[in-house]
């Protein structure tokens, strides 16, 4: 009921900081207007404001675009009548469904800091209180919480104890970045030492929106109808040669394309790591010893179940799994490999492994 829904924002003035004040009379048509420009110069087709009415919550004239509670109690969006925007998991948590199905499709909401509603969640008369009476609606916020977070692990996460029963994370690309191990300085410096045949074995990921190398065409069997701006794949760094490697991707069921080859040179691997579009994740335990870091004795659950997979822990240090499947161009890498004739037909992409190959094993004939 909007008659007793009050809006104020963030006192400007340094007299009044870190307190609320009212918004002037007609101030809602210019703050619709003005979110509506801003979504059309963003690309977000969702906007709120902020969650909290504590002014330490709050941040003075600041909009932000991440991840995050587009509070039901006011919002608004531009319609795009698109199916996979609709409502799925019922009133437990709708203003988070819609907040993370726009977020997952456009990768940006709208959230106005600085504006908020003075209202009582969960006390005031009406609505969810009066369809859902307490145990009713705790269970159907968990119910929802846990489908939410089944469908978009990258966005949300449970937290039981919290407030809503569940946590915004940063979104893929983010959560991704602060997971690598590998910088860019110790990447030339495997290569300096000539030592990046210890990389076998690690484990790498990306966001679906890049493709891992650029000379080789997008994997858009593997992305099936999923928005490709943030599914996470990922897989294993296979083989290391002088000038290239080649990186398998994890077998995801149901994905088409999952578990083949994709070759890459290593200055595309640092441009990649540079601009922050994959990242290694996972380091076997010699790799870790060369760059004198701790050796990785865990693997994040979390990142494991969003990229398909892990580390091999069959697999010896360093040398990574024994391939059988054929690469593409009908190529076979036999299980074990050893030293044998180099082969010249093109990978996917048209590269080429370069002869002699002097880093890690040797590939024999098909």
């Amino acid at each position: 009921r909007p008659s007793k829904l009050g809006h104020g924002r963030l006192a400007s003035s340094s007299a009044a900081a870190g307190r609320l004040e009212p918004l002037p009379a007609g101030s809602l048509d210019a703050l619709c207007q003005d979110a509506k420009c801003r979504m059309t110069t963003s690309g977000a087709y969702l906007w709120s404001l902020n969650v909290s009415d504590n002014p330490f919550y709050m941040r003075l004239n600041h909009v932000t675009k991440t991840n995050g509670l587009c509070n039901g109690f006011f919002w608004g969006c531009l319609i795009l009548h698109s199916e996979d925007l609709v409502l799925c998991f019922g009133d437990g948590h709708e203003d988070v469904e819609r907040t993370v199905r726009h977020f997952h499709k456009d990768q940006a909401v709208l959230r106005y800091r600085f504006l908020c509603a003075k209202t009582r969640c969960k006390t005031n008369a009406g609505g969810l209180q009066a369809s859902m009476p307490g145990e009713e609606r705790r269970l159907e916020e968990q119910r929802s919480a846990e489908q939410l977070v089944n469908e978009f692990p990258h966005l949300l996460k449970l937290v039981p104890d919290s407030t809503l029963g569940l946590k915004f994370r940063c979104g893929a690309r983010a959560m991704l970045n602060s997971h690598g191990v590998l910088t860019l300085g110790q990447l030339k410096d495997l290569t300096a030492r000539n030592r990046l045949h210890l990389l076998q074995g690690a484990v790498w990921g990306a966001v679906a929106e890049d493709c891992p190398i650029d000379t080789i065409p997008r994997i858009d069997d593997e992305l099936g109808d999923q928005p490709k701006s943030t599914l996470m794949i990922g897989g294993i760094v296979e083989r290391c040669f002088q000038q290239k490697l080649l990186l398998r991707g994890f077998e995801r069921q149901g994905k088409k394309g999952a578990g083949e080859l994709l070759a890459a040179t290593w200055s595309q691997l640092a441009e990649k790591i540079c601009d922050e579009e994959l990242q290694i994740v996972w380091l076997p335990a010699a790799a870790c010893e060369a760059l004198g870091i701790v050796a990785q004795q865990d693997f994040a659950v979390e990142l494991q179940l969003l990229l398909g997979g892990g580390p091999q822990p069959s697999a010896p240090l360093g040398t990574g799994p024994q391939p059988s499947a054929p690469l593409r161009g009908g190529l076979q890498l036999p299980a074990p490999l050893r030293n044998g004739p180099q082969p010249s037909a093109p990978l996917r992409g048209g590269l080429q492994l370069p002869a002699p190959l002097r880093n890690g094993p040797q590939p024999s004939a098909p």
